[in-house]
């Protein structure tokens, strides 16, 4: 709320300054007491969002990590984590899913002149780099942005005492969510809640995930609704639907 009303925090500030610089004093002598000041009322951020802007503002996440929310979903699609390369490799592993929040880039030209750059992400284990080299990085250059959310598919190749770690192929990790199927179960308190649910489902669009909808009735009486079609189920959307006044629960399945 501090956020979204800051242009109206500015503008009283610099009245009051203003006030205070002229020396003029109130109707009836004194300091009139200031009218009461109203910020907008504007849902929470969601936790993802959340912690990208904390990233943003002081250079790194303090509160938690941004994959907390995609633990079910790294499951779901075998992600390796960070301390577990290493085994992996040791295992004869050739390719492996990684998943991670880009930290940094670095592009060089090539003798050839083309581009090649390494990508530093961040896990919840730790931090890895990856090499993509110019076919792969051309096309996926625009989705690794610093605090972009990525699922890389790589090549894992013993160099002496390193690891090279080459990427085959890079996904936004919300892109390969909703392509992964998952599902989400609803528990509504009241019905206010609807338009804000159609809302975020149709921000998000269609997809490939289950939508069920628990309206609260009776007491000890519960219904499930399966809303119809797939739709584009990410734990974005679900940061986003606990967010909402009405709805008691959201629960990934």
């Amino acid at each position: 709320r501090v956020h979204a009303g800051a242009e109206t925090l500015l503008r009283r500030a610099q009245a009051s300054a203003a006030e205070r610089g002229s020396g003029q004093i109130g109707l009836f002598g004194g300091e009139d007491r200031p009218e009461p000041l109203r910020l907008p009322e504007v849902a929470d951020w969601p936790g993802v969002e959340r912690l990208s802007f904390e990233a943003e503002a002081i250079g790194f996440h303090l509160t938690a990590h941004p994959l907390e929310a995609y633990a079910r979903t790294l499951a779901r699609l075998g992600v390796v984590a960070s301390h577990e390369i290493e085994a992996r490799a040791a295992e004869g592993a050739a390719r492996v899913k990684l998943a991670g929040i880009v930290i940094d880039r670095k592009e060089r030209v090539t003798r050839n002149g083309g581009r090649m750059a390494w990508v530093r992400l961040s896990d919840l284990s730790g931090g890895f780099e990856v090499t993509l080299f110019s076919e792969i990085l051309s096309r996926t250059r625009e989705m690794l942005g610093e605090g972009a959310a990525a699922l890389v598919t790589a090549d894992l190749r013993r160099e002496g005492e390193s690891l090279r770690i080459t990427a085959q192929d890079v996904v936004s990790l919300d892109e390969a969510a909703a392509g992964a199927g998952a599902g989400l179960k609803l528990w509504l308190e009241s019905a206010p809640a609807v338009p804000a649910l159609r809302s975020l489902l149709e921000r998000e669009g269609r997809g490939r995930g289950r939508v069920v909808v628990v309206p609260r009735l009776a007491p000890g009486e519960e219904v499930e609704i399966a809303l119809p079609g797939g739709w584009q189920v990410t734990p974005r959307l679900a940061q986003a639907l606990k967010l909402v006044p009405g709805v008691a629960r959201v629960e990934e399945v």
